[in-house]
């Protein structure tokens, strides 16, 4: 993982012997972090929808 959290990630795959998926809802031009960053509200309500799906999809499995 080539980003700044990816250690702590890193670490809890070897702990629990599972990989570890990020998940995002921004896009590379929101500049998250950085002095111009901006966020689309929607993108993030639905990316947030997306994921409690996922959860609920693999809870299911």
């Amino acid at each position: 993982m080539g980003n700044a959290g990816g250690g702590p990630a890193e670490l809890l795959s070897r702990e629990l012997g599972s990989p570890v998926v990020f998940l995002g809802a921004g896009l590379p031009e929101d500049h998250w972090h950085a002095s111009d960053e901006s966020i689309d509200l929607r993108m993030l309500i639905r990316g947030a929808a997306t994921l409690a799906h996922l959860w609920r999809e693999l809870a299911a499995a």
